[in-house]
């Protein structure tokens, strides 16, 4: 629930130790570092995974922490208007040996958060050439398909 994802994200930012200020997009952002511990990781894992919290993005995050720790974890904020601007995780593998990868950075920018989004996406269908459809499923009547749906 918000709550909980509220929570974890309040205990993640309260790791965060100030690392100076960075100039971007022609504004000052202040630039902070933390790192999770194992008992976060695990806690994040429950809160974040699709059936928790019912979003995609947390869940994405939730199954990189399954099987991976996070290194470092980075926030920028825009000095002025306190706004979030952009966070950045490097997300490593621990290996039998005791040692570690790096695996994935995940980078979430928010530089334009206060537009509008809107997702066009076209009508698609799939086609097939009846003669190649004949031969591997055996002959039948071949329909077009298409979702013939836009949003």
């Amino acid at each position: 629930n918000k709550e909980d994802v509220g929570r974890v994200f309040q205990d993640l930012f309260a790791r965060l130790e100030y690392e100076g200020d960075d100039q971007a997009g022609g504004e000052t952002q202040a630039h902070l570092r933390g790192q999770v511990d194992e008992s976060w990781e695990e806690e994040a894992v429950g809160v974040f995974n699709k059936e928790a919290s019912g979003n995609l993005a947390l869940d994405v995050i939730a199954r990189l922490l399954e099987a991976n720790n996070i290194k470092s974890f980075d926030v920028w904020v825009n000095k002025d208007t306190r706004e979030l601007r952009k966070i950045e995780a490097l997300f490593v593998r621990p290996l039998s040996n005791g040692k570690v990868f790096d695996f994935a950075k995940l980078t979430m920018n928010f530089s334009e958060q206060s537009k509008e989004v809107v997702v066009d996406r076209p009508e698609s269908r799939l086609r097939v050439d009846p003669s190649v459809f004949a031969k591997i499923f055996g002959k039948g009547e071949v329909v077009e398909v298409g979702s013939g749906e836009s949003q």
